[in-house]
């Protein structure tokens, strides 16, 4: 978005994730900077931390939207809750403490018109709400979860856009790719030594993998490699 269109990225997520996301936005060639700082040069942006605590987060949402007046909110794999108000992990288990709630900024965004997408993989994220029929009849956990809600791990939040993606970030990547068409600026689809380095920075600053096998060059199961390869694919495409 900043080389194709010169927006200014603010990154949102819970405090945790804000070193790793930095390093990872440096490794891409964007300056995170502070706000005023990175409003006056190119290729910066800066980071907000979101609180998890429920009671916390409208109110957050509602400075956020109010300071900054957003043309867009695009959450990538940000959990949201069931109809039970319960946020799952993918293993169906309750993880509602450790996230921060972001389905107040769709909420608050949706009553300022603005353009909110969800980019998710398992049903459980943010936008996926607008398919959440289909998520209960085909994730494992989907209608009945393994935690006492027993509501399952579908989110109850929509937005306007969805994108799917067997990973997440390989959604965002296909939306890289299609910007950078439309564009016809191929280097808004960043390369595959850039996701090495990003793929790096954020595992050296203690980024996990999401199956479980620690702090790796892993996504989701998949190896380095295998990302490398996709954007070599789509690159070529």
């Amino acid at each position: 978005l900043d080389l194709a269109f010169g927006a200014k990225p603010i990154l949102v997520g819970e405090e945790r994730n804000m070193e790793p996301l930095t390093a990872t936005c440096e490794a891409a060639g964007m300056s995170i900077l502070d706000p005023e700082s990175a409003s006056k040069v190119t290729h910066a942006g800066f980071v907000v931390a979101f609180p998890c605590e429920d009671s916390q987060s409208q109110k957050a949402a509602e400075r956020i939207l109010e300071k900054y007046n957003p043309s867009a909110i695009i959450a990538t794999e940000k959990l949201g809750p069931n109809a039970k108000g319960v946020i799952h992990g993918i293993t169906g288990y309750d993880v509602t403490a450790q996230h921060a709630k972001i389905q107040y900024l769709i909420s608050e965004a949706k009553k300022k018109a603005i353009l909110t997408i969800g980019i998710g993989d398992g049903g459980n994220e943010i936008g996926c709400g607008l398919i959440a029929d289909e998520v209960r009849k085909i994730q494992p956990y989907g209608e009945v979860c393994q935690c006492p809600c027993k509501s399952g791990i579908a989110t109850v939040v929509p937005t306007d856009v969805l994108v799917i993606g067997a990973i997440s970030n390989w959604g965002a990547y296909g939306i890289e790719a299609c910007v950078a068409s439309l564009t016809e600026n191929p280097v808004v689809l960043h390369d595959q030594e850039t996701e090495r380095r990003m793929l790096e920075a954020c595992v050296n600053k203690g980024a996990v993998d999401g199956t479980g096998l620690g702090q790796v060059l892993y996504v989701d199961g998949t190896t380095a490699e295998v990302q490398r390869a996709l954007i070599t694919m789509m690159k070529m495409i």
